[in-house]
């Protein structure tokens, strides 16, 4: 079995329950202030007539903290959880997470969730452009660093070059154009492809990282090795963006 196969199949997985974590987030934080919402993949109609300026904050926030709370979390346990089974899963989850709401950042001076808060809160220009900039390299710290962990999870004589590609371009590309295909339809259109393959782009960072990272051995049996939960989780996060893609309208609390 191709050693890499794992990393394809776990990074649309992963890329998927972060976003699902994070529109969800949108969706409860807005019905939690009063507000009903539908949940879609990849955005939520919110009803915000009279909402304050801080409430759309909020909610617009929720997103991306939702995303780094994830990331935080699974990569504490990809530091303590030694089990073999969980390490490609829990990195790329952290990775993810954590990329999202850097990535977030970066789109405060354009479009985007920040975006949104930073123009309801009316931060200056200069500031959302300070902000952006944060973001840029908080992506680019995150999947390097990423890319670095990878390699650990490569064939042994894995050379260089294919390790890189083997555990951050391939698994992109694959993965990408999986999230783009179960996403559709979409109304976004062509911009949702292009904004996924956008993303992705910063994966070449990774790459670099794994490149020069040096091997490690993992002193486990089959450390690449495809399992029947890798597979589960690939078909159970696919059915819930088919779910989603419907609409799942939520009732404001109270």
């Amino acid at each position: 079995m191709i050693w890499f196969l794992r990393v394809v199949l776990w990074f649309p997985t992963a890329y998927t329950i972060v976003i699902i974590a994070h529109e969800g987030a949108h969706a409860v934080s807005a019905v939690a202030l009063g507000f009903p919402s539908t949940l879609f993949n990849f955005w939520v109609d919110h009803e915000f007539t009279g909402a304050t300026v801080m409430q759309r904050a909020i909610v617009f926030a929720a997103g991306p903290v939702a995303s780094l709370a994830l990331g935080v979390v699974a990569a504490i346990g990809y530091r303590v959880v030694r089990r073999p089974a969980a390490g490609v899963p829990l990195l790329l989850l952290a990775a993810n997470g954590v990329s999202n709401f850097f990535g977030n950042l970066m789109s405060a001076a354009f479009i985007g969730d920040f975006s949104n808060a930073a123009q309801a809160m009316g931060l200056p220009v200069p500031l959302r452009y300070g902000i952006a900039l944060l973001g840029v390299i908080g992506v680019c710290v995150t999947v390097f660093m990423a890319g670095r962990e990878l390699r650990r999870w490569t064939s042994p004589g894995t050379g260089r070059l294919i390790a890189a590609a083997g555990t951050t371009i391939a698994p992109m590309v694959l993965g990408t154009l999986f999230v783009i295909l179960i996403n559709q339809p979409t109304p976004m259109g062509a911009s949702f492809a292009s904004g996924r393959w956008s993303e992705g782009t910063f994966w070449i960072v990774g790459a670099i990282g794994a490149f020069f990272a040096t091997a490690r051995t993992t002193h486990e049996p089959n450390p690449t090795k495809v399992l029947f939960i890798d597979v589960l989780m690939l078909v159970v996060t696919t059915g819930v963006v088919r779910l989603m893609s419907t609409g799942i309208a939520i009732a404001a609390f109270g």
